[in-house]
């Protein structure tokens, strides 16, 4: 995804298996920014902040769903918000 100003992109890095990367970087690669479990990232129409939401580990979800927790039990994600 690009940024409305097109000062920024972001993207996923997601392994068949384990926990994924959501990658922000400045279209001139100066700088990056790599957050650990983050998906689903939108950039603010002002590309002033991004906001993103953040997985539990894979392996605390795999350990929930062999105890057989119920839906409220399990662990929920997160909401991130970087700025710019």
């Amino acid at each position: 995804m690009i940024s409305s100003d097109g000062k920024f992109t972001s993207f996923e890095l997601n392994p068949g298996k384990g926990d994924g990367n959501l990658i922000v970087k400045t279209i001139d690669s100066k700088k990056e920014n790599i957050i650990s479990r983050g998906y689903a990232a939108r950039f603010s129409p002002e590309s002033d902040y991004i906001v993103y939401k953040i997985k539990q580990p894979a392996d605390s979800v795999r350990n929930a769903k062999k105890k057989k927790l119920k839906k409220e039990l399990m662990p929920k994600d997160n909401l991130g918000i970087l700025v710019f």
